[in-house]
């Protein structure tokens, strides 16, 4: 089954109007409320309204969520300039725009309304004494293709479904190289990772507390936040690079149980302690903060443009599990290009992310906040919540509370307004699921380039070994093995041309002649084989350097440049049996043959090698003087195996054990190229993986767009 790559998000690359102002960005999601549509009422699930909440609620390919968390939007010491307001709006009610405020005051880049009677999507002014926009029942999402609450993990379709996702994607199908595989690989290990580390153990518990993780770059004073934000030192800082190799969790006490016991990032071990000891690399130290609510646990992880790459990996599990990501940022480099990778990742999966712009100077303060603003929203980051700190001198190793009051009141309220919080996790959830979609696109691309190059890899074996086996077939009827050497032995065997006189002659020096030819004809055939194998390997070698694909195994498996260690020996013991399997047809068949002189006993090993030599002889009236000899001496010869094989042609038996010499030489040049089959075999390299990639995401998007169960009529 084939999954069609998603059709183009709406409003991709398309400029919007809103309020007068331009919004360049890869989606349009809240870019004005006034716009937003009332979806269908449901039950139990909060979203919010509007054309980007109806596109994640679309069906087929463009299922990807549009819609950042219905969250408030705040500010540290400076508010956030320069945002547009909505038409018909009474800008009365909006003059704190654009002026400095007190720490920790919210300001919002939306349209606040006062009244009671909320239309969806918009903003309450005053709810628990804070300023939040307001979901209402019409907004709700409908029965459906939800995902939270409404699925329950283990019995549920979709966890199946994630489950095979997650095996399939675990040892991702790409062996090959081709151009694309290292990002491939990258992408389907990291999905299987966020399945693990954050799908399904959302899935199983949707009451979780919510999980807030701070990455940034170097030097962005991720740890000096978080020790902020416990109102004291819980995780390492200082100015060698990297200060935070271990990940800090902090949480409150009664949050502790839900990380301590591995439901959440399983693979991480686990300590309990404050600041994280040296030689603890990779252990996720929890600890217990009376200054955070419940309901919300904030990790310091590593930088994700660290020198030292495990740090970078443990930085992407973090974030892969995560449901909101809280970016950290400095002043003097918050227009870098790492940051906003960083922010297009976030930006591309639906994760939630809320962003921090550190130790702003008090002179800039407004620039900053305004060429920021202008940035997050070109880059389809418009409605993301950013709060800016203050540079503190001098620099400590944490934060005073004030700095940091508005961050924390935002976090606090998040975690406390269970209806934002679950709008939060589920869209965060939905926006991961359906940004498999996108982000598997390319995968399955480069998985059908290696299916190809596997194809041709595969043919090109078939076609230079099928060549070394006509190669060897010819050799065995075109005269090629009594040439040279055995020729000569040959005509020393027979002297005149006296044949019978030499079979008649015992032991002696015809049979030790005899053994010569023996040996002499082995050792012909056995050159042949080697040749061709040799042969085989010398075209294919060729062919295979001249594909980056073939050239890559070639690289990785030097070996395979030559013929095999074992094809002397092999070959020697296939042609051995051979001639040993002669040599009993003649004493089963008899060997007492009468011709001049009745009941004369003639040597049954030079009755096989009569037999062999006459095998491989030129089929048909051979020409040429080196075979002239030959040729006289098989007239004696034939009526001699006609004497023997009574009542049987000899050339059905000539043929047979041709074929049968054939077949030998066909084994050893089937264990050469075996060699190259067993590596491009099922068991290192599947045929068919884009099916298979493509088969496991349609599973998953099948099921997430099955109905959910409603009562039983009954």
């Amino acid at each position: 089954m084939a999954v069609e790559p998603p059709s183009r998000r709406a409003g991709t690359g398309r400029r919007v109007r809103h309020a007068g102002q331009d919004v360049q960005g890869t989606h349009r999601r809240d870019a004005h409320l006034a716009d937003r549509t009332a979806a269908r009422a449901g039950d139990g699930e909060v979203r919010l309204g509007g054309e980007g909440a109806a596109r994640a609620r679309g069906r087929g390919g463009d299922r990807r969520r549009a819609v950042q968390p219905a969250v408030p939007r705040w500010h540290g010491a400076a508010a956030r300039p320069g945002a547009a307001l909505p038409r018909g709006q009474d800008r009365g009610r909006h003059r704190h725009r654009g002026r400095r405020t007190r720490a920790g005051h919210l300001v919002t880049p939306q349209r606040d309304a006062a009244q009671s009677g909320h239309r969806a999507g918009t903003i309450c002014a005053n709810r628990d004494g804070i300023s939040v926009r307001i979901v209402t029942p019409a907004c709700r999402r409908p029965a459906g293709p939800g995902i939270l609450p409404s699925v329950s993990s283990g019995s549920s379709k979709v966890d199946e479904a994630l489950r095979r996702l997650r095996d399939r994607f675990r040892e991702p199908p790409f062996v090959l190289n081709v151009a694309g595989a290292d990002a491939a690989r990258r992408v389907c290990r990291e999905i299987a990772d966020q399945v693990d580390d954050y799908v399904l153990p959302r899935l199983a518990r949707p009451d979780a507390p919510l999980l807030a993780v701070v990455g940034g770059s170097t030097g962005s004073g991720k740890s000096t936040l978080v020790n902020g934000l416990a109102d004291r030192v819980v995780s390492s800082v200082g100015v060698l690079r990297p200060t935070t190799r271990s990940p800090v969790l902090i949480c409150a006490a009664e949050d502790e149980p839900w990380f301590s016991d591995g439901r959440v990032l399983p693979s991480l071990p686990r300590a309990l302690g404050e600041v994280p000891a040296s030689g603890d690399d990779g252990v996720l130290h929890i600890v217990r903060c009376d200054t955070l609510p419940a309901d919300l646990v904030v990790v310091d992880a590593p930088d994700f443009d660290s020198v030292v790459e495990p740090n970078r990996a443990l930085a992407v599990e973090l974030l892969g599990a995560a449901d909101l990501w809280l970016f950290v940022t400095t002043a003097a480099r918050y227009a870098d290009a790492v940051p906003w990778s960083f922010l297009h990742q976030a930006r591309d999966r639906g994760v939630a992310v809320a962003v921090v712009v550190d130790r702003c100077p008090e002179a800039g303060r407004q620039e900053v906040t305004e060429h920021f603003a202008q940035l997050l929203a070109a880059q389809g980051l418009g409605d993301a919540p950013f709060f800016v700190v203050p540079e503190i001198e001098p620099p400590a190793k944490t934060l005073p509370p004030d700095a940091i009051e508005a961050l924390r009141g935002w976090l606090a309220h998040v975690a406390r307004d269970e209806e934002v919080r679950t709008a939060l996790v589920h869209d965060t959830v939905h926006g991961l699921l359906d940004s498999f979609d996108e982000r598997l696109v390319p995968a399955i691309r480069v998985a059908e380039q290696q299916d190809d190059a596997a194809r041709q890899l595969r043919a090109e074996v078939e076609e230079a070994f099928e060549s070394a086996r006509q190669g060897v077939d010819s050799a065995t009827v075109d005269g090629s093995l009594v040439k040279g050497d055995v020729l000569a032995r040959w005509r020393a065997l027979v002297g005149g041309g006296e044949l019978l006189d030499a079979l008649r002659s015992g032991p002696g020096e015809s049979l030790d002649r005899a053994e010569q030819l023996r040996q002499a004809l082995a050792d012909g055939a056995q050159a042949v084989v080697r040749a061709h194998a040799e042969q085989a390997v010398e075209r294919l070698t060729a062919r295979w350097s001249a594909a980056p694909a073939g050239a890559a195994l070639l690289h990785d498996y030097p070996a395979l440049r030559g013929t095999s260690e074992a094809l002397a020996a092999q070959t020697s013991q296939r042609i051995a049996d051979w001639q040993e399997r002669v040599i009993s047809i003649s004493l089963v068949r008899g060997t007492e043959v009468t011709d001049t002189t009745p009941g004369s006993r003639y040597d049954e090993r030079l009755l096989g090698l009569i037999l062999m030599l006459v095998a491989v002889l030129p089929v048909g009236a051979a020409a040429g003087t080196e075979v002239a000899v030959a040729r006289s001496a098989t007239r004696a010869s034939r009526r001699l195996l006609e004497a023997t094989f009574e009542g049987e042609t000899v050339r059905q038996h000539t043929a047979a054990v041709r074929r049968d010499l054939q077949g030998e030489m066909h084994a050893v040049l089937e264990c050469e190229a075996a060699r190259y089959r067993e590596l491009l075999g099922d068991q290192h390299l599947p045929r068919d993986s884009a099916d298979q990639l493509r088969e496991v995401l349609y599973d998953l998007q099948a099921v997430r767009q099955e109905p959910a169960a409603g009562p039983d009529p009954q």
